[in-house]
């Protein structure tokens, strides 16, 4: 299974980025992903004995791959707004780009993974990782239906804020219904993140995330950034200084 792969030196690195690029393309954040999925595998590549650099390397080339392919994004929706294009036509032309340098990315990270061969972690370690997985949540088929419901709205083109919208309701409406939590925790956990202490590091890193609160930093700095160039726009300052660089070129 996938996360015996990751869980075995040869395959970590190549392991690593596919991970965290599916955590990207499914979020729409590079930063995200690397303070989730990236963070556990820093501590899973530490354990096996690859070096911080590499791991960071492979964990980075992914989580950047699946932010920038991305409908939910905010640069891939950005970039066509402010052109004049269509998102998926972007993403589209991105393609024969990044998709060529990501397949380089993963053939070297292959490679140097071999170099790792024949360590893992013990399997006592594995073990207490998902009994405490297992013990406290259901994972099935059906817990990944959020997922695929997003994936299924991007595909269908639907707008990035939409699409978010609907799968976290469903997710929180799962959540409640299926792995028995109650409404005010999950109003909590929408709110502020979820939070419970395993015991053990990884998988800490991995489910202590998220919430409204966590993105009050960004939603901040966008704020204050458009509230800037709102003024900067109605005192003419840009244009004077677009119209002054326009004569020297």
């Amino acid at each position: 299974m996938f996360y015996q792969m990751i869980f075995q030196g040869q395959f970590f690195l190549v392991s690593a980025l596919g991970f965290t690029s599916i955590v990207a393309l499914t979020t729409g954040t590079s930063w995200g992903a690397i303070g989730t999925a990236g963070i556990a595998m820093m501590g899973v590549g530490e354990t096996l004995g690859v070096p911080a650099g590499i791991t960071a390397g492979a964990v980075i080339s992914g989580a950047y791959f699946g932010d920038k392919m991305s409908p939910l994004s905010d640069t891939t929706n950005l970039a066509p707004a402010v052109t004049g294009g269509t998102l998926f036509g972007h993403i589209k032309h991105m393609l024969w780009t990044t998709v060529p340098a990501y397949s380089i990315t993963a053939i070297l990270f292959t490679f140097i993974g071999f170099s790792y061969q024949g360590e893992s972690i013990e399997a006592a370690s594995v073990m207490e990782m998902t009994q405490y997985l297992e013990g406290n949540f259901r994972l099935d088929y059906v817990a990944l239906l959020p997922i695929l419901l997003l994936i299924v709205l991007m595909m269908m083109k639907k707008p990035a804020l939409p699409a978010i919208v609907i799968s976290a309701v469903f997710g929180g409406l799962l959540g409640i219904f299926y792995q028995g939590v109650s409404p005010q925790r999950m109003l909590t956990i929408f709110y502020s993140g979820y939070s419970a202490d395993a015991g053990i590091r990884t998988v800490n890193a991995l489910l202590q995330r998220g919430g409204i609160t966590s993105m009050l930093p960004l939603i901040a700095l966008f704020l204050f950034a458009l509230g800037l160039g709102g003024m900067l726009s109605d005192a003419k300052v840009l244009d004077v200084l677009l119209g002054s660089m326009a004569h020297k070129i």
